[in-house]
């Protein structure tokens, strides 16, 4: 019996578009945080030069969907858990982050399919921060 053997499926990293992808949303995200006037409340818990949120938020979520795990290289362990303990984040806060999120995506991913997988793993991550 001869049977083929599957190819591997593109991690999310990959189906996404990769480094240029990756960064294409986090920018967005960014952006959206900052300049959302909806987003107020959400923008205080930035109390860090976002230049050193962004790198880290891209080498964790490169790692996270499959792509290169720089952030456990250059890092340690990603703690999000740890590094969230003091910060109060509550429904409202989660759903704020969440929505430019989604909005990012939107607007940097054009598959729909990809982006369903990348807003359902990003919901994931937000829900599992709520603390309060």
């Amino acid at each position: 019996m001869n049977r083929t053997v599957p190819e591997p499926r593109a991690s999310l990293y990959e189906r996404a578009g990769g480094a240029q992808a990756i960064e294409k949303i986090v920018d967005r995200h960014i952006d959206l945080v900052l300049h959302s006037e909806a987003c107020r409340t959400l923008r205080v818990l930035y109390t860090k030069d976002m230049s050193r949120y962004r790198t880290r938020m891209i080498e964790y979520v490169s790692g996270f969907l499959g792509g290169p795990v720089v952030y456990a290289e250059k890092h340690g362990p990603a703690q999000l858990h740890a590094y969230h303990r003091n910060m109060v984040i509550t429904p409202e806060l989660r759903d704020l982050w969440f929505g430019c999120l989604t909005q990012a995506l939107t607007l940097e991913v054009p598959d729909k399919g990809v982006r369903r997988e990348l807003a359902s793993v990003f919901w994931s991550m937000a829900d599992s921060l709520t603390n309060a």
